[in-house]
């Protein structure tokens, strides 16, 4: 039976290996390693055999997946003292980094290991809960022929595998979401606070939003880019956006709401507007 090895048992990683009991308890045998006592306890009770250190698990495993918190963290668990590399042989195992980091640290670790691993970055889109239930999707960098190999496997803990390219492109493709949700949620946040602070109900702005809704703007501007083959400016000669950025600041500010970035976008806005003798839109 093939033996899958987890380095990190936060709750990330045990959402990945419930799930994957869940689905494969009877395919693979399963252990793990996780500095941390609580991690460790928690790992004991879904049933993963421990090992105390990243060597060990390399050593064992014909399936190799790296889940920590941060770039750091995963140099110092496959290149560190007792860390992947000293405990690979001769079995060449896959190595698939889950933890969202920069592809140049997918990268080193490659270079590092010298073909003695298969590396592929896969990151994880979901949080906990979901990837618990199987709707994680995992977006993957590495060659064609490796990342058809184990797709079966991420599928039978996850609902999509979308290959993005070469060795990177995976930690890549996830940094860029995160920088499109992520973004959104901060805004959505300081829009909140100001409606809030107006005196406007939620059940007004929510009527508001679904009144006045516009086509998405990611999907016009992707499809903008597909045509073109270039990536449109954000806006148009001329735009409005910096003066209204600016008025949501200092409308704010006089309701006695920090607006850090409305007045940041407003920066941003007035650097990339190109400007004409038109005025502005109203």
């Amino acid at each position: 039976m093939p033996t899958v090895g987890f380095i990190g048992g936060g709750a990330m990683g045990r959402a990945l290996i419930a799930r994957l009991k869940e689905t494969s308890d009877s395919l693979y045998t399963v252990i793990a390693y996780d500095p941390s006592a609580m991690a460790q306890s928690r790992l004991v009770e879904l049933g993963v055999g421990l090992r105390a250190t990243p060597a060990e698990v390399a050593k064992e495993s014909h399936l190799i997946e790296v889940i920590v918190p941060a770039d750091a963290d995963v140099e110092e668990a496959c290149l560190g003292l007792n860390g992947v590399v000293s405990g690979l042989g001769e079995h060449r195992p896959f190595l698939l980094i889950h933890s969202t980091v920069l592809p140049a640290t997918t990268q080193r670790v490659a270079e590092a290991l010298g073909g003695r691993a298969v590396v592929m970055d896969c990151p994880v889109v979901g949080v906990p809960s979901v990837t618990r239930a199987g709707q994680a999707v995992f977006l993957v960098g590495g060659e064609p022929q490796a990342v058809q190999a184990l797709t079966p496997h991420l599928l039978r803990m996850g609902r999509a595998v979308l290959h993005m390219g070469p060795l990177g492109m995976g930690n890549l493709a996830k940094l860029v979401k995160n920088l499109i949700s992520g973004a959104e949620r901060f805004v959505w946040h300081e829009a909140m606070r100001l409606a809030e602070a107006g005196g406007m109900a939620p059940a007004q702005l929510l009527e508001l939003m679904t009144a006045v809704h516009e086509p998405d703007r990611l999907a016009s501007t992707l499809d903008a880019w597909l045509r073109t083959g270039e990536v449109p400016p954000p806006a148009g000669a001329n735009s409005w956006h910096h003066k209204d950025f600016r008025l949501a600041a200092e409308c704010g500010e006089t309701l006695g709401v920090p607006m850090p970035i409305s007045r940041a976008l407003t920066q941003v806005a007035e650097a990339m507007t190109v400007p004409r003798d038109a005025h502005p839109a109203v």
